[in-house]
């Protein structure tokens, strides 16, 4: 069910089973179950699998290690969005217990995002800073080298001096 924009969503015969996938669902038990869709008795999928083929594939799940803060915002606008327009055709009774979830998602989400961006940042300065001791330690091995060399020569010098 793949729309022909990222800002369009499927046409709202595609949300037909929304409604009967919200009425099915115990929100108030611990145990939170889908109810399963069968298409064929050997094609047996679950509500879930039917909503991820209505999903666009998102950037974010290749880059999911890269995701910042400003990711985020654009996902929860398009979200927004989103929910805009199911609002418009079936009303807010239909997503009022969503959004809620939605929002506390997008906000570990973003916390989760913050914690990944302070990790670049120090994943980058704890780079730099190998990568300067490296160089620190190739001075000091050139500095040693070149101490030796001169070493061996004023021995060399020495014994040649004593051997006279």
């Amino acid at each position: 069910m793949a729309t022909n924009s990222r800002n369009e969503l499927p046409s709202p015969s595609t949300f037909e089973h929304v409604p009967h996938l919200i009425s099915q669902t115990s929100l108030a038990s611990d145990s939170f179950s889908l109810p399963t869709t069968t298409t064929s008795p050997r094609n047996s999928r679950t509500s879930i699998d039917i909503i991820r083929e209505m999903t666009c594939s998102s950037p974010l799940r290749q880059d999911y290690m890269n995701l910042t803060v400003l990711d985020v915002y654009d996902e929860a606008a398009l979200i927004g969005k989103d929910f805009e327009r199911i609002i418009e055709v079936y009303g807010t009774e239909i997503i009022r217990d969503l959004v809620p979830k939605v929002i506390r998602i997008l906000e570990l989400l973003e916390l989760q995002a913050t914690k990944n961006e302070k990790e670049a940042d120090k994943f980058i300065e704890m780079k730099s800073r190998i990568t300067r001791l490296e160089m620190e330690k190739n001075e000091t091995r050139e500095l040693r080298e070149k101490f030796n060399h001169e070493l061996e020569l004023i021995e060399e010098q020495w014994r040649k001096e004593v051997n006279k």
